[in-house]
């Protein structure tokens, strides 16, 4: 770091309480100064004498000099002090060898020269002036003596190699200032790409009420892409470059999305009634003082990859699996370029991004093509834009994702190429530690949280676009899904949905609308007008699938997801029944 740099290290510590004293004394950076500050304003004294003594001097008509009064004020002023600094002199160097020790004390040139001048020439210096004063018998002012005495002075101009200490000091604080501008620009620049890709994205939110020609869409669409390709990726070098300016701007977002929210709810308070004036105003004002204090927030340094793996959300709160990993995971370093997944190979495991840039490319083939428009299969690629499967897609990865979460899931080949941007550093968690997942209760358990995740991302790209929607922040789009749920459909052949269901997306496979007999395929946002879905295995429609229909329920406010999971495992009889939760019906063929 910019203070070790500047730091003096010594190779001998003494052992004994009152050295090791002395040794705290001498190693303290403010004992230097102040010591520097002495020494600095000493040099100057003497300096000062020997300059004035050449050219300010007149002789009288007897011979004797005469000295302007100011400069006979200075000459007794260096008489008084001369032998202040002396005793100062030998204490600091009796303290210095006491701490350090002879050899470590005269093995640097900087302390042999102090002793040299500080010491020993200035006892000399001592010793002709005491001399001077005893053959006159008095005190004498310094610009009378010999010219010896005041022409030594000359030597106490070797002490300036300790004034060393001031650079080393002010060295740190120029550099941290300079870090500090740096971070600042970043962070505005940071600050900047974060809100063009947000307006990127209201473009495209808002693109069709813009025009209905088809191709003309389409090449906005291809261009405000590319431009968030370009922006994204010039973010996610910041970020492996600089990590702290990432983390300070994503905290400062999540905290301002935080106090935005609660100024919303005071705002809704007010107008109902529950908040007066009086109360409002009190409450704003606190907002205002939380947002002075925001702006003051310092520079963030980022987790460690041992808290960035905990942090996963499919591993919050699971600690025997985020020990299992910590314990089995490996971590690797890819250079540029290198490929950590190739497309059409069976899945290997998860990559959990510590540091660096990937890139991945989704690679269409006739298979999962054929798949996707069959079956409802999602390819196995883990950031889609769009479900247009049938066209390539790349995207960038900063650290803190995972790489191979569907793959995980679902075990199926990859329809992607994972390629590194930057040298990179990953956890790696063979697919070896990963497949016994899918044998074990503890398992299944933490695979329905990575089915989660994978829903809420692809909720995100359906419904991010649709009108109600469509003027929600990415934050409060997140915080809206993560109180969604995704039930096990094993026995289940049906599902009925009433006005408590907020949202229901076909994640993967197929589903029936029983209202028009249309057949939907994942994923697919269900709408409100449907009002029971049959599956696959429902005895009056035999659709003939190997593959999992899964869906991601979102219920209205107030109902309890752990009631629905309950409601979910109770036994079920021949008919309809309905859960005992409120949401849905099941029914079991």
């Amino acid at each position: 770091t910019i203070y070790n740099v500047t730091r003096e290290t010594y190779e001998w510590r003494p052992t004994n309480r009152i050295r090791l004293k002395c040794y705290n004394i001498v190693t303290s950076q403010t004992f230097r100064i102040v010591m520097a500050v002495a020494s600095l304003f000493d040099m100057f004294l003497c300096l000062a004498i020997l300059y004035f003594y050449t050219t300010q001097q007149e002789e009288r008509g007897d011979g004797t000099l005469e000295w302007p009064l100011w400069v006979w004020v200075l000459g007794w002023i260096s008489s008084i002090t001369s032998p202040i600094f002396w005793l100062c002199n030998i204490l600091e160097s009796a303290v210095q060898i006491l701490g350090l020790g002879v050899m470590q004390y005269f093995s640097r040139r900087v302390y042999i020269i102090e002793f040299f001048s500080c010491v020993v020439m200035r006892t000399i210096q001592g010793s002709l002036y005491t001399e001077q004063c005893a053959a006159h018998s008095r005190i004498m002012n310094v610009l009378n003596c010999t010219s010896v005495v005041v022409y030594m002075n000359l030597l106490m101009f070797l002490r300036v190699t300790r004034f060393y200490i001031f650079f080393v000091t002010v060295i740190p604080y120029i550099l941290a200032r300079i870090k500090r501008t740096i971070d600042e620009d970043l962070l505005r620049r940071y600050d900047i790409g974060k809100a063009y890709l947000v307006g990127l994205d209201r473009v495209l939110k808002y693109l069709n009420q813009l025009t209905t020609n088809e191709q003309v869409l389409e090449e906005i669409r291809k261009e405000v892409e590319a431009d968030r390709q370009k922006v994204t990726k010039e973010l996610s070098l910041i970020q492996k470059d600089h990590p702290t300016v990432a983390i300070t701007v994503k905290t400062k977002h999540a905290i301002k999305h935080v106090i935005n929210s609660i100024s919303d709810c005071a705002i809704g308070m007010q107008t109902e009634g529950i908040l007066d004036n009086i109360e409002y105003s009190a409450f704003e004002r606190s907002i205002q003082v939380v947002r002075a204090r925001l702006n003051l927030l310092n520079v963030i340094v980022p987790p460690s990859p041992i808290n960035i793996m905990k942090e996963i959300s499919w591993l919050v709160g699971d600690d025997e699996n985020t020990e299992l990993f910590l314990k089995e995971a490996q971590m690797s370093n890819y250079d540029y370029n290198d490929v950590l997944i190739r497309n059409g190979d069976d899945p290997i495991g998860l990559y959990i991004l510590m540091s660096g840039l990937l890139k991945a490319l989704y690679v269409p083939s006739a298979t999962s093509v054929q798949l996707a428009a069959k079956f409802g299969v999602l390819p196995n690629y883990d950031f889609f834009e769009n479900f247009k499967f049938d066209q390539p897609q790349e995207d960038y990865i900063v650290s803190g994702n995972v790489v191979g979460e569907y793959g995980v899931v679902t075990g199926r080949r990859y329809d992607m190429t994972v390629v590194a941007e930057t040298a990179v550093q990953v956890y790696y968690i063979p697919w070896d530690v990963l497949k016994d997942l899918h044998e074990s209760t503890a398992g299944q358990q933490l695979l329905e949280k990575i089915w989660k995740k994978v829903a809420i991302r692809i909720s995100v790209t359906l419904l991010q676009f649709t009108t109600n929607y469509r003027h929600w922040s990415a934050e409060r789009l997140l915080s809206f899904l993560n109180k969604g749920i995704m039930p096990s459909l094993t026995g289940i052949v049906a599902v009925n949905i009433d006005q408590r269901v907020e949202e229901l997306i076909l994640v993967e496979g197929v589903a029936m609308d029983v209202n028009n007999q249309k057949i939907i395929f994942g994923p697919f946002r269900i709408p409100k007008t449907v009002t029971k879905l049959l599956l696959p295995e429902h005895e009056a429609w035999d659709f003939q699938t190997v593959y999992d229909t899964k869906l991601f329920i979102v219920p209205m406010q107030g109902s309890s997801i752990t009631e629905l999971l309950e409601a979910r495992q109770e036994p079920q009889i021949p008919l309809a029944k309905e859960a005992s939760g409120g949401n849905f019906s099941w029914y079991v063929g």
